[in-house]
């Protein structure tokens, strides 16, 4: 295996042709207060945010901050710092079910910046939510949590697992339309066009299949 890519991804995802932000993860962790997992982050380091299947966005946290100097979004943002954009970026949605219950741990439901709250980094096009569930303890590791708050799913593995199966059609979520049919494509975020009626939409570039 590549000793510059130790996960797999390229093989699993196809090789980038787009380089990522120079946001550094120094700056990315300080302002979420936490270290994320290595899975995430050597993804990032080598991918722009992702679509699968023309249905799931995976988002590269250290791509979000670009959507600030886009000219027509900054009343979006207005003086933001980069917590506050991660937090938006993260889904004030989650809030919305604080003090509910899902079946994986007991407890309540936390989202980011709370203490151990879930982050979001994906969303579908049903608006399914994806997260990174922060480890109850330093010897076990993150997971990957879905909802669409009707249903939690939980894929009890590393990120990096996560999407090669995801990729491979191996993944079994209830959330997601059954991909193992066809080859799942692969997509990386080329640019945003801001909309004269307000907000944007991403064009995406094929980097597989």
């Amino acid at each position: 295996m590549d000793t510059g890519d130790p996960y797999g991804f390229a093989v699993a995802l196809g090789e980038p042709s787009l380089p990522v932000s120079d946001v550094g993860w120094d700056e990315i962790e300080g302002a979420l207060g936490m270290r994320l997992p290595a899975g995430y982050k050597a993804w990032a380091d080598r991918y722009r945010s992702l679509r699968f299947a023309e249905y799931l966005e995976i988002t590269n946290l250290r791509c979000v901050l670009e959507l600030e100097s886009l000219e027509g979004l900054s009343a979006w943002f207005g003086d933001s710092t980069v917590s506050q954009t991660l937090a938006y970026q993260s889904g004030e949605r989650l809030h919305a079910v604080k003090g509910g219950y899902f079946p994986y741990r007991a407890g309540e439901i936390r989202a980011y910046p709370e203490d151990g709250g879930l982050l979001q980094v994906g969303l579908g096009d049903n608006n399914e939510i994806f997260c990174l569930l922060p480890p109850p303890s330093p010897a076990e590791g993150w997971r990957v949590l879905a909802t669409d708050f009707r249903v939690w799913w939980l894929y009890d593995g590393p990120f990096e697992d996560f999407l090669i199966a995801l990729v491979n059609g191996h993944l079994d979520c209830s959330l997601l339309p059954d991909f193992s049919a066809e080859p799942v494509t692969v997509e990386e975020r080329e640019s945003y066009t801001v909309l004269s009626t307000g907000g944007y939409f991403t064009n995406w570039r094929p980097i597989l299949p």
